[in-house]
């Protein structure tokens, strides 16, 4: 397994590293570690599944983690990061957005953002995004008369995207939903 990331790319997630600059990058004999091989098969299935761009970025952040060696332990995270990461949430909640943009908005790295809130909140940004959207779905879905439409509103990829993350939260269609919510109105 080769791991080459763009130069930006590191510097953006882990600020200043270089391949030529990281022991990592030079033993290129170095076996896989069975932790950087499961984040390899994970990346690959979110790639494959059409995540959102939030949980890509979150993959290959811990991926390249695994890469470098890199800790996962975070210093306790300073509340008002995560205070800030959940007002951007909030604030952009439908629109894809990526891991760099919302650590730009926090200032802090992505590296940092990602450890301190999946342990501040115990779960990753893109999964406290998923509930925020899919919160939004139970509000919009009884007055809503095309899925697919309010699926690309509320960011998801498609209407089968929508309809996956819904039943896989909620244990029912969205379709299925609405309709008992429109039954139990008349």
């Amino acid at each position: 397994m080769i791991v080459r990331p763009a130069e930006q790319l590191l510097d953006d997630f882990f600020g200043g590293i270089t391949p030529g600059a990281h022991a990592a990058f030079r033993d290129l004999g170095r076996p896989a570690t069975g932790g950087l091989r499961l984040q390899v098969q994970r990346l690959r299935r979110v790639n494959a599944d059409g995540e959102s761009g939030l949980e890509k970025d979150e993959c290959v952040a811990a991926t390249l983690r695994a890469a470098l060696c890199e800790s996962p332990v975070v210093k306790e995270p300073a509340p008002r990061v995560i205070d800030r990461a959940r007002q951007v949430l909030h604030a952009f909640g439908f629109e894809r957005l990526t891991l760099s943009r919302i650590a730009h908005e926090v200032g802090v790295s992505p590296t940092y953002l990602t450890q301190a809130f999946t342990r501040a909140e115990g779960q990753p940004l893109y999964r406290y995004q998923l509930g925020l959207r899919l919160n939004r779905a139970l509000v919009d879905l009884p007055h809503c008369n095309d899925l697919s439409e309010l699926a690309l509103d509320l960011g998801f990829s498609s209407h089968s995207h929508f309809t996956t993350a819904f039943k896989a939260s909620f244990g029912l269609s969205p379709s299925a939903y609405r309709s008992g919510w429109r039954r139990a109105d008349h």
